[in-house]
């Protein structure tokens, strides 16, 4: 019983190492990227599901809006998703001098897809070349969206940025770590999976 245990934990340990040590070589494999400031920039709509956001949403807005983007090249639509506090009035208030921003009212009803009903009812409406997606509670820096836009390329139908936590608990502090652990294991994957695509493209 004993040794059937060992092996199985063996088999376990060995599996996670495994894939432990997969994930670094695929992550050092991924691509760095410098956005440039003389680089060719397309138009760009971000678009934000908000729903009771009146606590993010106005600091998520005013990170966008002062992006280190041209504002012709930049749209913001933020959709409200049957909000029952303050978020509608900040974000306009965030939004106040801003000619690029839009705030819609989701038409679906609530249910359990709300965020992709509200996120494709902001595409049908968007004008921008690429489209980028983040939730109310997020704040960026400055070159957010170059460092996202320089990941593009003729080929590329997807770039997946990361997500950091901020916590001032021991707690929350373990969660942000984990967080990053997962952030980091699914770049790794995003990247084997396009190193696999790409090599079984190349000619023999």
């Amino acid at each position: 019983m004993l040794l059937g245990c060992a092996l199985i934990f063996s088999g376990l340990l060995l599996f996670y190492v495994g894939y432990l040590l997969r994930s670094a070589y695929f992550w050092g494999r991924i691509p760095g990227v410098h956005p440039a400031e003389n680089q060719a920039l397309p138009s760009v709509t971000v678009i934000v599901p908000a729903r009771n956001e009146a606590a993010h949403i106005a600091a998520c807005v005013t990170a966008i809006l002062h992006q280190n983007y041209p504002a012709e090249l930049l749209e913001l639509i933020v959709v409200n998703d049957h909000s029952e506090d303050e978020t509608v009035a900040l974000a306009h208030a965030a939004a106040a001098d801003a000619t690029n921003f839009q705030l819609m009212e989701l038409r679906a009803p609530l249910g359990p897809a709300y965020k992709k009903a509200a996120v494709a009812q902001a595409i049908a409406a968007a004008r921008g070349a690429l489209i980028v997606t983040t939730d109310a509670d997020c704040h960026m820096g400055a070159d957010w969206l170059r460092t996202l836009v320089a990941h593009f390329g003729p080929d590329t139908a997807l770039v997946s940025g990361p997500v950091a936590l901020e916590s001032d608990s021991v707690f929350g502090q373990f969660q942000a770590l984990e967080f990053m652990g997962l952030i980091a294991v699914g770049a790794a994957g995003i990247a084997a999976g396009h190193r696999r695509r790409h090599e079984t493209q190349q000619p023999p």
